[in-house]
């Protein structure tokens, strides 16, 4: 190899590198501004329920955020970030505010669910794009085998859609 060949090549992986950092950089803005999302909403709730009149009591584990960001071989969006949401609550229902405030619901319980949101994104133009997403969520009762539904952005509320629409 000559010496303009390896400058050649040295300036290409220097471009690479620099290339592939901000996109990651960048991605990982998103996933800490989704964890600051999920420490504001708190780790207990008491509301009513909007549907009915009942209340609901809602213990939260802390959720788990895991992402990977990786290369595509598409020109309008070479990279691609998935973004999973773990979120782990206990929920249980009262005829009132009184009752529910007395309510104990156990994380690990009868009335404990699991939900993982994965988030897709897309590196265009410079920023993140929320593409698409998917959640599977499974309560512990016996004999509940879990459901997936496809996340539609306009349809979300509370922490998620803070994330999607933050991005």
């Amino acid at each position: 190899m000559n010496a303009t060949q390896l400058s050649t090549l040295s300036a290409c992986l220097l471009v690479t590198q620099f290339a592939t950092a901000e996109p990651l950089k960048d991605f990982e803005k998103v996933v800490d501004a989704c964890r600051a999302i999920y420490k504001e909403r708190g780790y207990l709730q008491i509301e009513k329920i909007a549907t009915g009149s009942d209340w609901v009591k809602r213990v939260y584990a802390r959720p788990t955020l895991t992402y990977d960001v990786q290369k595509t071989n598409s020109l309008v969006s070479p990279f691609a970030g998935i973004l999973s949401v773990t979120d782990v609550v206990a929920i249980l229902r009262a005829p009132d505010e009184a009752s529910a405030q007395d309510l104990n619901p156990q994380l690990g319980g009868r009335e404990t669910s699991t939900s993982t949101s994965t988030l897709n994104f897309a590196y265009q133009s410079g920023k993140w794009v929320f593409t698409d997403g998917t959640r599977v969520s499974k309560s512990n009762i016996p004999g509940d085998t879990g459901t997936k539904v496809t996340i539609n952005p306009s349809r979300q509320t509370g922490p998620l859609a803070r994330c999607i629409a933050g991005n």
